[in-house]
């Protein structure tokens, strides 16, 4: 029986032109994910089967296709052991930093498919050379592969056709586990290694999901537990008993700070945490550099402070100045609220001189927004299931953006429900480590084929009353 310890993870800023991660440092922090996972038992045909000095040369490779950035790990089939991580952005990124933009590429001219896997394919085989190398360990020995990543990424892995995600119903081309020879794929490891792309669970609902719930292992609890991971998208998925309910929702952008006024990625010089009281603002910078812009988990903060520090109102509405002294804000915080070239804003860093870093009204709205799609949608599946916010158990939270939020913060905001900061649990990169599972056990593989008939996905834009729990979800 084997356990994985918890460790840190992060995000890779853009390069601001096709939103590519440039950022060496924020790919490292990337590889540094790991997860807590269940105990389970490494149980493969290649631990049956293979005797003597071969079971120490017998690796297998998991691999996290993100839309912006791709996790390879390498295991030791037999024993188990996590060899080495190797984090890549993302080439597609070159045709847009969505998915719909990579469907609508994919779409626009023939040929357009191909580029698309062959940019992926070479991504994978980036990964497998540099933990090749690094370790001293021939390609050769790597005798089995298994990938999970959003329903997008897993089409364009083996060359399907996405276009059917863009528009209603969103049906993809294929839900089942799909197994592939590696070799044909054009995957530079052993000739003879499979390729297994875990089972999407939905069109927008990927095996990434199903992969977080095979390594949090909530499907077997017994009570109500809610898995939430926000990335470029926001899946949340309910479990109850064993029954279970999954939906994806648009909350990404603005987290991971593409609709944000300074966003970036959790790279070297954003502003990661926000601090407001007596004495006034006081800030965290990745790589404790001057700070360039602000990240997921620094907004998230940020508009928790302003709230808390009674710096707006529950709208979202940022006070004046003298407004916000009269309703008894601590005055040295007042001080930032300021008017901006583009309306009200709360100055986070600098001196009011060219690269300050402020946090504006539009940015609170979008904030807003995005809170309020992941709320409506927790809303929406607890109501089907005849249950309360109250009822919930633990709040699991995966991802790299997830690993970084303060509980305390996406509470304040209203992100996730008030259950309890000590009932929220932080898991990492779940995707990537149940993945990993599903390379090393054959159990865990069938389990996450099962995992995916107890899913029901529920399409939020369909209920008619989406909006209604949508708008009431925007207040603070």
């Amino acid at each position: 029986m084997r356990a994985f310890e918890r460790g840190k993870c992060g995000e890779c800023v853009s390069c601001g032109r096709c939103g590519a991660p440039k950022d060496p440092g924020a790919l490292k922090r990337k590889e540094e994910i790991s997860a807590t996972m269940r105990e389970f038992r490494t149980d493969n045909e290649f631990e049956k089967s293979l005797e003597g000095d071969r079971r120490s040369r017998c690796f297998g490779l998991s691999f996290d296709v993100g839309t912006t950035t791709v996790v390879g790990m390498l295991w030791n089939l037999v024993s188990g052991e996590l060899a080495g991580v190797k984090a890549e952005a993302n080439p597609q990124a070159a045709h847009g930093a969505d998915v719909i933009s990579r469907i609508v590429f994919a779409g626009e001219k023939d040929g357009n498919l191909a580029v698309l896997q062959s940019e992926i394919i070479g991504c994978m085989n980036r990964i497998a050379g540099t933990l090749s190398e690094s370790l001293k360990i021939p390609r050769e020995d790597i005798l089995d592969a298994v990938a999970c990543g959003n329903t997008t990424m897993s089409h364009l892995i083996i060359g399907a056709c996405p276009s059917g995600l863009a528009r209603a119903p969103f049906a993809p081309a294929f839900y089942g586990a799909v197994n592939r020879n590696a070799a044909s794929l054009g995957l530079k490891i052993n000739p003879a290694a499979n390729l297994a792309l875990l089972p999407n669970i939905a069109g927008h609902v990927g095996s990434d999901v199903t992969s977080g719930l095979l390594s949090a292992g909530i499907m077997h609890k017994e009570g109500v537990h809610l898995l939430i991971d926000i990335g470029t998208n926001g899946e949340i998925v309910l479990c109850a008993d064993g029954k279970a309910a999954a939906c994806s929702t648009a909350a990404g952008p603005a987290f991971e700070g593409a609709t944000v006024s300074q966003g970036m990625r959790a790279a070297a010089g954003a502003i990661e945490r926000v601090d407001i009281g007596a004495a006034g603002v006081e800030v965290g910078v990745i790589g404790g550099l001057r700070p360039s812009g602000i990240c997921g988990s620094g907004i998230i903060d940020a508009v928790s402070e302003l709230f808390r520090a009674g710096l707006m109102d529950k709208t979202g509405r940022l006070y004046t100045a003298e407004a916000a002294l009269q309703k008894g804000s601590p005055a040295e915080a007042a001080q930032h609220l300021r008017e901006g070239k583009a309306g009200r804003e709360f100055l986070l860093a600098g001196d009011g001189a060219s690269g300050d870093v402020a946090v504006t009204q539009k940015d609170i709205r979008e904030v807003q927004l995005a809170k309020a799609a992941m709320r409506a949608g927790i809303a929406l599946m607890l109501k089907g299931f005849g249950l309360i916010e109250a009822d919930i158990q633990h709040i699991y939270v995966a991802g790299a953006f997830g690993s970084h939020i303060r509980t305390e913060s996406a509470i304040g905001i209203g992100l996730i429900p008030d259950i309890g900061k000590e009932k929220v649990l932080h898991i990492g990169n779940a995707a990537g480590v149940g993945a990993g599972m599903a390379l090393l056990s054959d159990a865990a593989r069938k389990e996450a084929a099962q995992t995916v008939l107890g899913v029901r996905h529920v399409e939020l834009a369909a209920d008619p009353l989406f909006q209604e729990v949508y708008l009431g979800a925007m207040a603070f």
